[in-house]
C-alpha cells in the first residue's frame, strides 16, 4: 500500500483469505489491492472520511476470509491521522457486510482482525471481537 504513487493520500485495501483444503496446512491469499478515495475524493461524495470498495472475491469451499487489511492515508490533521490509526466505526462493520455476504465462509469474530496501516506508516491489528482502539499487536514496517 505505502508503495503505491499516492499511497500516502489514498486509501488502498484488501481482504484476507485462508484456505484449509490441505489437512493441517492452511495456505494464505490476499484479494488485488483496491484503490479507495483520498479525503478531498470523500468531501466532494459528503462522505466523512475515504472509503475502500472490495470487490467481491470468489471462495473455494474450504476458503475464508479472516481479515482485512487497509491504509487510512493522513488528513493533514494530527489530530484525526491519530484517531486513524485505529479502524472506524464503519470499518468495524465491514465485518457485519461480509458476514451478511459469505456467511459461514468468514472467520468468527474472534478469529477476524483489521490490519490498519495509520498515516505515519505503522501496521496495526485490531481483532474484531475486541472493538478496542488499542491495537492487539503494533506490526513494524506496514505493507
Amino acid at each position: 500500500m505505502k508503495g503505491q504513487p499516492d499511497g500516502a493520500k489514498r486509501e488502498y485495501g484488501a481482504l484476507l483469505i485462508m484456505d484449509t483444503s490441505v489437512f493441517g496446512h492452511p495456505t494464505f491469499r490476499q484479494t488485488p489491492l483496491a484503490r479507495g478515495m483520498t479525503w478531498a475524493e470523500a468531501q466532494q461524495q459528503g462522505l466523512d472520511a475515504p472509503q475502500t470498495t472490495y470487490p467481491k472475491p470468489t471462495l473455494g469451499l474450504y476458503e475464508y476470509i479472516i481479515g482485512e487489511d487497509h491504509s487510512h492515508p493522513s488528513s493533514g490533521d494530527p489530530d484525526t491521522d491519530l484517531r486513524n490509526q485505529a479502524p472506524s466505526d464503519k470499518d468495524w462493520n465491514v465485518y457485519n457486510t461480509l458476514t451478511n455476504i459469505f456467511d459461514s465462509q468468514v472467520a468468527p469474530p474472534y478469529a477476524f482482525s483489521h490490519y490498519i496501516v495509520g498515516a505515519d506508516g505503522k501496521q496495526r491489528e485490531y481483532k474484531q471481537d475486541k472493538k478496542t482502539r488499542s491495537p492487539s499487536n503494533d506490526i513494524n514496517g506496514g505493507c
